[in-house]
This record gives C-alpha cells, structure tokens and sequence, in this order.
C-alpha cells in the first residue's frame, strides 16, 4: 500500500485559498447584506485551473467536497478520449467504462477537482461525484470537465472520490515512466519518444531496433536503486510558459497557457508535466523491465510496476503451480516438459490432418453417392471433426457426380461458438449464391465465393435450427442421407 507519508510537495496555493474565501464571502454577504445576486454569481463562478487542481496539488487526496459552476448536455454521448499528442495509442484499460452511446452524458464543470483530467499520455481518474460513476474527466483549456450520466444543480456542494487503486496505479507508473525515461536517456543516450499507459503493461517507446539484455538489467538496475534510496519527488509549479526553467519536455499543448508544473528528481531529472505522482521512489516499491517490441526502428520496452507488480508476480505464481500440478513434475522442470509436449502435439497434428485427408478421399464417392440418390434438395452433410481441407474434398466429389443438385457440406461442433465451417456447390454460381443468401444468416455465418461455389464460417449451434427453418420454408428438406460413421447428415 502507498504509505501517507506525502513527503514535501511544493506548489502555489494562491487560487485554491482564493476560491475558498470567495465562497465564505458571499455566504456572509447573502446572510447580513442585500447583495445583488449577480455579484454574489460572479464571484463564485471560479474554478481552479488544470495545473492547480486539488489531485494536482495533492496525488494522495482521495475525496474532495466541490462546488457546481456549471452543468450543460454533451454534445455526443460518446465523449472524446481526449489522447495526448504525446502518448503513444494505449491497449484496452480493462477499468476504464466503454463509450456511453445512447445514454445522456452531462459536462460539469466544478469549483475543484480531486479526479485528474487525462493528459501527458495518463488516462483520466474514474470515481463518483455525488453517487454518480463519473464518465470521463477532460481538460478543455484550462478547464477541467467532468462528464456524468447526471445533471447537477450549479451551485450544490457535491462530494468527490476517486478511484483509489486506479489512481495508485496511474502515479506509480506514470512515477516509474519519468525515472525509466532519465535512466535510458543518461546511460544509453535514447531519448522516449512516447510512453503509454497501458495494459497489463506499460511501455516506453525508443530510438533504437533493439536494446541489448545486458543494457536492460543495467537500467533496471540503477531504477530500483533509486527506489530504494527512496529519492524524493517534487512538484513545482509556474504562473506561465515564460516562467519555466530548463526541463525536459516533450511538448506543452498550445491551448495550455498555465499554471505549469515541472516534476524534478533531485540529481536525475526535471520534465514538465501535468499528471499524478507519488512523492518518494520508495512508494514504487520495485520496477521490472520485461519484454521488447520492434516498431520499425524503434522499439517499445515494456514495464511494471508498484501494486500490478505484486498482481502480475501472484498470477505469475498461481500458474506455476498449476502447471506443477498438471504436468506432475517440479517447476524447474516445466519449460521441458511444455517443449516437448508441444512438439508432440505438432507431430500428433501433423498425422491427424493425413488421415483426416486419407478418410475425406475414402468416404468422399460414398458421400456423393448418397446425395445422388437423395430425391430432395438441398442436400446437407455434417462432420464433426472435419476440416476445411476434408470438405474441399468432399464438395469436389459432390460437384463432379452431383452437378444439378444444391449440397451444403459443414464441420465443427455443434455446442461451440465460432467452430464451424462450411462449403455450398450446385448447378450454377447464382444458384449457390440466392441459397448462400437466405442461409448463411441463419448459421449467424459469413463467406464468399470459392472455386466450387461457396465457403465461409458459421456458428454450427444453430445447424439444426437453419434445417429445420429451411425445412419448413421449402418442404423439401428430408432424411438427406444415410449416416456414414464419425457423420451426421439432416
């Protein structure tokens, strides 16, 4: 857990301390005084600039009474993600709601904010706001925006809470990001060129093809040395651009104009930015460099850490001892074990698909005859275990001895999703396609035109039900065929 020892943050205070004694003002003035209801609007229509907001101010506070400056419907329901230019495209967040399309969404602007509005490539805070999930949280300007599936009433006090375990995440990574970034940067010269905060793991993208294992366990290295160390990290923060000292940066968006804040590790690194931190490397507990990703030139190299550290290392664990039960052997021993199993399961394939192709040649005649004799069409055959390449054979055969008639050939379960396969050939390519038409939505499939006719995938748990409405539309669908072993016919 995060401990709440906040160390020492520097920021300004100037317009939160401001806001706060406006609203006691125009309390006194409404109680003793006959104010003119517009001043008392003005003075409390204020709202503390990104930059300044109260999660800025303080990553570790979780709740946050605020007051509604203004609440008007979205626009569209499916409120922008409002990426930052600077951050490379993210994996799904499996905590982050999908777009809210057909529900009314409301922008709601507040007083203050204890939930982060996405930027500098972190995602924005989830949480409620007077009982409600919050939707989304956007900067627009200088203007931090909150979106609900709710209006508000401008003027209410409201009651904020974040999501306290996204939050820890977001800062520790984004924490982590800024040390990582120093470290590659200053002992292997490769600048970030963007970052992501993804899942299950976050990345930071480099200059390079690749980076040599022995560079990786340097970098990772001198990383947990820091955390451990327990350097402190300290926000500062600037009224304006003009204001800024040298700092890394990798971009200020323009409609930007501040305050601006600068996050410094002492002796390591100074980078403008407007996200959640924690305040000592120590709160990170550990980082673990992992894989690599080649991107043309540049290549992705991935990291966890903090609590999904601890999460990541758990599963990690449960697995192997699973796979310890399964496989009956001691964990040292599992890689060896899994090779050469996967390797006997190729082989095992390999023969498999032969003699499936052997038997398609063997039952192929029988099958055509069966379809010759038939006096209905269409005529359908099914088998299970069959494959692509069996009903090539089979629809081959059919097409040769059965010209004039229409014959649907599948394989796959019929109590799986997403298993099946099949193939349509008859007397004419407008005759298969009209019967492809009105069955394929009925087996929930898709496919096009194929050599003999038509191919395509289907969900086979509604095979029966497809024959049955065929059946009754047409009154022609009967005992196709005689069953043939390991088949099904209809």
């Amino acid at each position: 857990m995060i401990s709440q020892n906040r160390g020492r943050t520097k920021f300004y205070q100037y317009h939160s301390n401001t806001t706060n004694l406006l609203f006691v003002l125009v309390r006194y003035l409404r109680r003793n005084f006959p104010t003119p209801r517009i001043l008392c609007f003005l003075l409390v229509m204020t709202s503390a600039p990104v930059g300044m907001l109260a999660c800025q101010r303080d990553s570790f506070l979780r709740q946050l009474k605020a007051k509604v400056l203004s609440c008007v419907p979205a626009a569209s329901a499916a409120v922008s993600s409002g990426k930052s230019s600077t951050a490379a495209p993210a994996h799904a967040d499996p905590n982050t709601p999908s777009s809210s399309q057909g529900t009314s969404l409301y922008e709601i602007t507040f007083s203050d904010s204890v939930l982060f509005p996405e930027g500098g490539g972190q995602p924005w805070d989830l949480g409620t706001i007077a009982g409600h999930s919050v939707h989304s949280v956007v900067r627009k300007g200088d203007t931090c925006v909150v979106s609900l599936p709710a209006p508000l009433t401008v003027g209410d006090d409201v009651e904020m809470t974040v999501d306290w375990d996204r939050r820890v995440d977001h800062m520790t990574h984004h924490s982590a990001q800024h040390v990582l970034t120093a470290v590659v940067e200053s002992e292997l010269k490769l600048p970030t060129e963007c970052w992501s905060l993804t899942h299950p793991y976050c990345f930071i993208q480099v200059p390079a093809a690749s980076i040599p294992a022995a560079d990786v366990t340097r970098v990772e290295q001198l990383c947990n040395r820091l955390i451990a160390d327990g350097v402190p990290v300290v926000c500062e923060t600037y009224p304006s651009r003009s204001d800024l000292p040298a700092a890394r940066s990798r971009g200020i968006p323009a409609d930007v104009t501040g305050p601006l804040r600068v996050i410094s590790i002492p002796n390591l690194d100074s980078c403008t930015c407007c996200g959640t931190h924690v305040s000592n490397l120590a709160q990170l507990h550990a980082i673990k460099l992992l894989h690599q990703e080649a991107k043309g030139n540049t290549c992705r190299l991935y990291f966890v850490t903090g609590p999904r550290l601890l999460s990541a290392f758990g599963a990690t664990y449960d697995r192997e001892k699973q796979l310890v039960k399964a496989l009956g052997i001691h964990a040292q021993g599992i890689l060896g074990v899994v090779e050469r199993k996967g390797t006997q399961l190729a082989e095992s394939e390999k023969w498999s698909k032969k003699l499936l192709a052997e038997v398609a040649k063997l039952t192929a005649p029988q099958i055509a005859a069966n379809a010759a004799a038939c006096a209905v069409s269409p005529f359908f055959f099914h088998r299970e275990d069959a494959d692509m390449d069996f009903l090539g054979v089979v629809a081959a055969e059919l097409a040769g001895k059965c010209p004039a008639k229409l014959c649907v050939v599948a394989a796959g379960s019929l109590k799986e999703p997403d298993s099946g396969m099949l193939m349509i050939v008859g007397e004419s390519p407008a005759a298969v396609t009209a019967f492809a038409d009105r069955f394929m939505p009925l087996v929930g499939g898709k496919g096009g035109p194929s050599k003999l006719g038509f191919r395509g995938k289907c969900d086979m748990r509604k095979w029966k039900a497809a024959l049955k409405t065929i059946a009754t539309a047409t009154d022609t669908v009967g005992a196709a065929a005689a069953p043939l072993p390991a088949s099904s016919t209809s």
